[in-house]
């Protein structure tokens, strides 16, 4: 995928996921999310993309710097959001990809920004529409880019002083495959490796599941079932 691809995806996503809590009951539990509502979700989401929005309109290299995002009263969150999703979308059109950026990880620029603010709402976009009776699954193609994006950003790579575990993911829909062995809290890609546990099923379940927002048992589990399980329980997807 690439920025023109991202920028797409964020723009039916965000639009996707207005339109799921535009009458939402901003009450109601948000099962994927632990100790959330709509509303929590709602503001999240809008918060994330405020905050994104600024670091890249403005360069931010130092989050120290960052203007808080106040949180309204809940009749006024859906479309507080509203407003400020195409002004992100607008912002990272406008933005140069290269410029430098803050980022938590190894991202270190716009480009990084764009990607993860299209994976960012589509999986939030699921949760919502979850919430609510009925999740569409995330675009295939989206979707294995999220895995290859967890697995770049979300986890510490590095080299590893003991076999470690390896596990592969295998999207059926896609053809895609990943395969990581992980140990001593490092994580290496390794293509060649023999794994410890497959994994297989459609593209959008795989990355679901890495979020831990479906159950293992939605996929087709092959090996030592133990080894996804302590994958899945590294604290770096929380």
């Amino acid at each position: 995928m690439d920025r023109s691809d991202y920028l797409d995806v964020l723009r039916r996503e965000s639009d996707a996921f207005a339109a799921a809590v535009a009458d939402a009951p901003l009450g109601d539990p948000v099962p994927c999310c632990p100790d959330w509502n709509v509303a929590d979700l709602v503001y999240h989401l809008g918060e994330v993309h405020a905050s994104w929005r600024q670091i890249a309109a403005e360069g931010i290299l130092d989050p120290a710097t960052m203007s808080e995002v106040p949180r309204l009263a809940d009749p006024f969150l859906v479309e507080w959001y509203r407003a400020g999703a195409p002004v992100l979308l607008d912002t990272l059109t406008r933005a140069d990809p290269s410029t430098p950026v803050w980022t938590w990880c190894s991202g270190d620029d716009v480009a990084w920004v764009i990607r993860r603010m299209a994976h960012e709402t589509a999986v939030h976009r699921w949760d919502a529409q979850r919430a609510l009776g009925a999740a569409v699954p995330i675009e295939p193609a989206v979707a294995a880019d999220g895995i290859d994006e967890l697995i770049e950003h979300f986890l510490p790579e590095g080299d590893l002083s003991d076999p470690g575990e390896t596990v592969r993911f295998e999207a059926i829909d896609t053809g895609d495959v990943f395969s990581v062995t992980v140990g001593n809290d490092a994580l290496r890609r390794t293509p060649a490796a023999e794994p410890d546990v497959i994994a297989r099923g459609d593209a959008s379940d795989l990355l679901l599941a890495l979020w831990r927002r479906v159950p293992v048992t939605v996929l087709d589990v092959r090996g030592d079932a133990t080894v996804l399980d302590r994958f899945l329980a590294r604290g770096d997807l929380d």
